[in-house]
């Protein structure tokens, strides 16, 4: 969902709400509207008074929006984490005389102040002042994250890139299902992570204008699910394994201690056990070239290079982010079969509507007020097919 009617930028996932201001995105202005670049005296993202002026204005906007439909799980809604601004650790030494600082500690207690219910995050701000959580973006953050900066603060990985925004005249980023799943499987075990948000699951297309400078309009076309919502295997296929397998986990990894320890010069067994028995272990191999054999609970096991095996009961793999079933190299892809019969169905707000299938005149709907339907049982090839409707108006509709 993209609020982009109105006038600062938010992006959202099932239970993140992303409000921004600036959310990149890899979107022209970041999301931000050209219109402020004429506002007397601001400076973006800084301790500016204009600035804060319509940033504060926006946010309130839209956390007032989301308590109107009660989405903030406070009101038994959806979202858990709310983020406020993006990435800004990245810039805040740009900023002179302590500007960068005084703005990341004015925009978190302004979040906070609009009193949603909901924990507020800030990523790639390793500084994130209390009660905010700082959160990790990139490929590895399994080896990067320095971890929360407070001991009460869990470990959040808010942008898993499953590939890499693409610049006109480059080839195309693919980050391959092993390399993925092993990255989220580190996390998991070496942070003790508890969330992981991918950016992007679902490609999309930025269309018109809206990318941002040398930015294609083809965006994440290689995630799980691609531009078109295809899926793209092998990663969906690994990923949905991994995740299915973590779940296995759950209670271990929530509920059990840590236990650390080497099973050779580059290989480690993360291990988390419940009170109750139950045992979960992540078995990693961080050679790249070699495999390893190693011994763990009176057991060999085999790690191909770079991998890691979970075991969610300590005695059996059921997943190796190494090994991948899924089939490769493919986007998912429907087809009917040759001669298929497919229902056609079409509304339109025109007085005539005609339809023609692969260049034959199939037939026609008509209507008069605000709307009608068109419905057809048309055949369709295997393949490309070529659906056409012509509509119709028969003058200008009366304005009252």
């Amino acid at each position: 969902m993209r609020l982009i009617h109105m006038c600062f930028g938010t992006s959202m996932n099932p239970n993140k709400d992303r409000i921004g201001p600036f959310i990149e995105a890899e979107w022209t202005y970041g999301e931000l509207p050209f219109w402020l670049h004429d506002v007397p005296g601001i400076v973006f993202r800084s301790d500016n008074g204009p600035f804060k002026y319509h940033m504060g204005k926006w946010v309130t906007k839209v956390v007032n929006m989301m308590k109107s439909e009660k989405l903030y799980a406070s009101q038994g809604g959806p979202i858990i984490l709310s983020q406020i601004e993006n990435e800004y650790g990245r810039i805040e030494d740009a900023f002179e005389d302590n500007s960068g600082s005084r703005y990341v500690h004015w925009a978190a207690g302004f979040a906070v102040g609009l009193k949603t219910g909901v924990p507020w995050i800030m990523c790639s701000q390793k500084d994130a002042p209390d009660p905010l959580i700082n959160t990790c973006n990139g490929f590895r953050c399994g080896q990067l994250f320095g971890g929360p900066n407070s001991p009460d603060k869990p470990s959040m990985w808010t942008e898993n890139w499953t590939g890499f925004l693409q610049r006109y005249g480059d080839e195309a980023f693919v980050r391959s299902a092993e390399e993925t799943a092993f990255s989220v499987a580190e996390f998991i075990a070496k942070k003790q992570g508890s969330y992981v948000n991918y950016y992007m699951y679902h490609g999309g297309t930025n269309f018109g204008r809206t990318a941002a400078a040398r930015i294609i309009t083809s965006y994440y076309d290689q995630a799980p699910l691609d531009e078109y919502g295809f899926t793209r295997q092998p990663l969906w296929g690994h990923l949905k394994e991994l995740h299915a397998v973590v779940k296995l986990c759950t209670q271990p990894l929530l509920f059990g201690s840590y236990e650390y320890s080497y099973l050779g010069q580059d290989q480690v067994a993360h291990v988390f056990r419940g009170e109750s028995g139950e045992c979960a272990a992540f078995l990693a191999n961080n050679d790249n070239t070699t495999s390893a054999k190693v011994h763990f609970q009176n057991s060999s096991f085999n790690l191909p290079p770079m991998s890691i095996s979970i075991l969610p009961d300590c005695k059996n793999v059921a997943f190796n982010t190494a090994k991948v079933c899924t089939q490769q190299n493919t986007r998912s892809m429907y087809q009917h079969d040759s001669d298929a019969k497919a229902g056609l169905y079409a509304v339109s707000k025109a007085h005539v509507l005609h339809l023609f299938v692969n260049g034959a005149y199939i037939g026609y709907a008509y209507g008069g007020r605000r709307y009608f339907k068109l419905e057809e049982t048309v055949h369709l090839n295997n393949g490309t097919n070529e659906i056409a409707l012509l509509s119709v108006m028969l003058g200008f509709p009366v304005l009252k």
